[in-house]
């Protein structure tokens, strides 16, 4: 550009003011140079700018491209993404359908037990129905385990055992309710025990109720005869306090007393029992057993036991 002004100048200084006025513009003015100037200074600065973009353009285009790249990662991320879902949607879904089908086999072939529970069930298929089942020492039944979520209509019994025993096959179910503060003569609990006494009987059949009274002896001194012919008769006289006394639930508490009934029909046996823990408080208990299961399992502990032998 400097150069061409220089080269400009040095025409204007060598052309004379003649010359300079014989090739003027057609009108007769000098302004056809000075167009023809701006016109070539604004064709360079177009060109200039073209080419400044032209270099912009490519000093952006890595730039372009590596977003175009992060665009296709983030496309190919999001697609393996949704099949990986999709597999684990296939996967659990798979997984829920063969716990279905195994649960269904298990309720179709096996009886129902209270509580939700199926008698001969092992403890890893009661654990596949979803019951949580932690293991608790209960007496001198092997194998015992508490329920924690038994499917009952009525949470009444806050406390359910289940015994699968030495051979893994639920035979027996033990439940009890919460303890509650009664009166003296235990009318709350022998009220329970009533309205579950008729249950059972009504479903069961065979109820036997067996209750054993406080009894206690007493001496009754009497004298007998006159003056030097008097002499004293001692007689003892047994008394048995009534199921409902005045003292029934102390009694209870200290074993003095007990009441329970039993049911059965060809396939259970069923005791109803009262009770009164040490902090004097009374609940009552069920315990149910498979007949033909507790024989099994009797059998085959006797077989282990001759076995050692």
């Amino acid at each position: 550009m400097k150069k061409f002004f220089l080269f400009m100048a040095s025409i204007l200084i060598i052309l004379s003011p003649a010359t300079l006025t014989a090739q003027s513009a057609p009108n007769g003015t000098a302004n056809g140079d000075t167009d023809f100037i701006e016109h070539y200074i604004e064709q360079e600065e177009s060109l200039t700018n073209s080419r400044a973009k032209a270099r912009d353009l490519l000093s952006e285009k890595p730039n372009v491209l590596k977003l175009r790249e992060t665009e296709e990662r983030m496309l190919e991320e999001g697609a393996r993404k949704r099949e990986e879902l999709a597999h684990k949607l296939d996967e659990r879904k798979y997984i829920e359908n063969r716990k279905k089908n195994m649960i269904e086999d298990i309720t179709s072939r096996l009886q129902k037990a209270p509580f939700g529970l199926y008698w001969d069930a092992t403890l890893e298929e009661m654990q596949m129905m979803d019951f949580i089942l932690q293991p608790v020492q209960h007496e001198d039944y092997k194998g015992s385990y508490r329920v924690s979520n038994p499917q009952q209509r009525y949470a009444f019994f806050t406390s359910v055992i289940a015994v699968f025993g030495l051979q893994d096959h639920l035979w027996s179910i033990y439940a009890q309710s919460a303890p509650q503060e009664d009166e003296a003569d235990a009318s709350k609990v022998l009220k329970l025990y009533q309205q579950y006494y008729e249950a059972l009987k009504k479903k069961y059949g065979n109820d036997k109720e067996f209750f054993t009274p406080y009894t206690y002896v007493e001496e009754q001194v009497e004298i007998q005869g006159e003056g030097e012919k008097q002499k004293k008769i001692v007689t003892e006289v047994t008394h048995e306090n009534p199921k409902g006394g005045a003292n029934f639930l102390k009694e209870l508490q200290a074993e003095k007393a007990s009441l329970y009934a039993t049911f059965e029909n060809n396939d259970l046996g069923i005791i109803l029992r009262v009770a009164v823990n040490e902090e004097g408080k009374s609940f009552i208990t069920i315990n149910y057993k498979n007949l033909e299961i507790m024989k099994n399992e009797n059998n085959a502990n006797l077989e282990n036991l001759m076995d050692d032998l």
